[in-house]
């Protein structure tokens, strides 16, 4: 099940699964030479080749967009399609 995690306080919860559906279709539609922008550095652990693990990345920086307490986002973009997605959320 893939979850989200608050950005301010230590829970996660399911997203609604029409938002899971319709991000991945916009992911797909971008094409396989996408690449993908946000405004967080990230450290990625390193997965064995070939595990199938999924790694989560840690943040080590972040630069807002808004002026929301928290914020962060991500920028898709492919040959002809771009989309962003952004989320905010107040302490």
């Amino acid at each position: 099940m893939l979850e989200t995690q608050s950005q301010a306080y230590e829970f996660n919860w399911p997203p609604a699964e029409a938002l899971v559906d319709a991000l991945a279709e916009e992911i797909a539609a971008l094409g396989a030479d996408a690449r993908f922008f946000g405004n967080a550095d990230h450290v990625t652990p390193q997965a064995p080749q070939g595990s199938g693990e999924f790694i989560v990345a840690r943040s080590v920086s972040w630069r807002p967009l808004s002026k929301a307490t928290f914020d962060t986002g991500i920028l898709g973009v492919g040959r002809t399609l771009a989309f962003i997605v952004w989320a905010e959320e107040e302490d």
